[in-house]
Order: C-alpha cells, then sequence, then structure tokens
C-alpha cells in the first residue's frame, strides 16, 4: 500500500478500481491524484477496505474534477457501508453500483 492509504489500479479500458483505505487518516497526506480520463470512467469501490466522511468528500472532488476535464467518473461497486453513508447524506445521485 503507498503512504496515501489507497491508489488506482488499472481495472480495463475505461475503467478503475480503487483500493485501500479512504478516510481522513489516509487523505491527510495528500491522497492519490486522479488519473488521466479519456471520456466516460467506471471505478469500481469495490476493493475499498473502509471509506469515512472525509473519503465520501474525496469521491466527490474526483468526481467534480473530471468534469472540469470534460470527463464522466461513475463509480461502481459501492459497498453497503458507504450505501449507507451516502443515503444518510443524501448524495445518492453521485453513486451508481452496477454489481451488487
Amino acid at each position: 500500500m503507498d503512504a496515501a492509504g489507497c491508489r488506482f489500479e488499472p481495472a480495463s479500458d475505461n475503467s478503475l478500481r480503487l483500493v485501500g483505505e479512504l478516510s481522513f487518516a489516509s487523505l491527510s497526506g495528500g491522497g492519490p491524484v486522479l488519473p488521466e480520463l479519456s471520456g466516460p470512467t467506471e471505478v469500481s469501490l469495490a476493493d475499498l477496505e473502509r471509506v469515512d466522511s472525509a473519503g465520501v468528500a474525496q469521491l466527490i472532488e474526483w468526481r467534480a474534477e473530471a468534469q472540469a476535464r470534460n470527463a464522466d467518473l461513475l463509480y461502481t461497486c459501492v459497498p453497503e457501508q458507504l450505501k449507507q453513508m451516502i443515503s444518510a447524506f443524501g448524495i445518492e445521485a453521485l453513486f451508481v453500483s452496477s454489481a451488487d
């Protein structure tokens, strides 16, 4: 695991997976940088070990950054714990679960 606690890994064409812990502690050192995107890109969240509210904020920031680059970031395989958090925050529209 890198110093940031999580990382993006390529999964297939126009598809990434986010691996590790996405939390205040793991992001305090800066966190991973969103890779270059070409068009719509799916990011699987299935391999996230832990996510807290700082991690949710980072997911929203990455989506905004992608849109600023004229790309679309689509989160998939959202873990149950994260689904509960985004439901409580009322931001379900930012997340899609294509493989539960």
